[in-house]
């Protein structure tokens, strides 16, 4: 991790956009969207080579290429979850990291994470945390009309009963209750 800086995290994100011509262009650009992630959650938010490469610089194949691999909920969902929160913590990076398009998809998986996983998992809290920081750090809530779906999901999260259910949840969907219904009014 000492090698890593902002100048490796490009080298990384032109490996992501690497000419279609070249043999094993495909292979070489996907290793570079699992890599970029992975080194991410290494460091804190401060002094963090990946999200100081991602603000010198976008790249929109990355940011597609991530949505894919989230959508898939595979192996590195728990890393994407823990990446894009970082990612949405500031308003400048939030803001341009994904389309319009790829946020709605975004909040889509995050309210399928937060309906079917089990009561106890700790990827609900996960999804709720990068949910507070999508609305915070976007335009998702200027862009998205209808809001009632995350309230739907976020009051379901609250009339929970089980014994299991991790209060911070409980807290974290409430705070997402009312940044809406404080957006939307």
């Amino acid at each position: 991790l000492d090698l890593m800086n902002e100048d490796f995290v490009s080298i990384l994100l032109d490996l992501v956009e690497v000419d279609e011509g070249l043999p094993l262009h495909e292979e070489i650009s996907d290793t570079s969207v699992r890599i970029l992630p992975r080194l991410c959650v290494q460091f804190g938010p401060a002094s963090n080579p990946v999200l100081g490469g991602l603000d010198r610089r976008f790249s929109a194949v990355f940011s597609e290429k991530t949505m894919l691999l989230l959508n898939r909920e595979d192996a590195l969902f728990p890393i994407l979850l823990e990446f894009l929160t970082l990612v949405f913590a500031s308003p400048d990076r939030g803001g341009r990291f994904l389309y319009t398009n790829d946020l709605r998809v975004l909040v889509e998986v995050l309210m399928r994470v937060l309906t079917d996983r089990a009561i106890d998992d700790p990827l609900r809290l996960a999804a709720a945390r990068l949910t507070t920081a999508v609305l915070q750090n976007s335009e998702y809530m200027s862009d998205e009309p209808r809001p009632e779906h995350i309230q739907r999901v976020m009051r379901s999260i609250v009339e929970e009963t089980s014994a299991r259910l991790d209060p911070a949840l409980r807290t974290e969907a409430e705070a997402i209750m009312l940044r809406v219904s404080e957006v939307s009014i």
